[in-house]
């Protein structure tokens, strides 16, 4: 989506491929490209390797992983957020 924020969840790196995870926090809506979760990719031993390590299981609830290559062409802007422990 234009102008929507997403939320950058890890970044991985995994037989040469660089790899980031996001989520949409509409939960709807989610990259449709290469290691996006209707790719089959997730068939592949790659893919079961990815599934294995960080738990993720393809499923339409905008959580999606992008090669960084194409987040880099699709995104302008970043924006960071520094999460402090609750002390109060």
């Amino acid at each position: 989506l234009v102008n929507h924020a997403y939320g950058i969840l890890r970044y991985l790196s995994i037989d040469g491929k660089r790899l980031v995870q996001l989520r949409n926090p509409w939960g709807v809506r989610e990259w449709t490209g290469p290691f996006g979760d209707h790719d089959a990719v997730w068939t592949t031993p790659l893919g079961a390797r990815i599934k294995a390590e960080t738990g993720y299981k393809p499923g339409d609830d905008g959580t999606f992983f992008m090669l960084v290559s194409d987040f880099v062409a699709v995104f302008t802007a970043i924006y960071g957020v520094r999460l402090y422990e609750d002390t109060v």
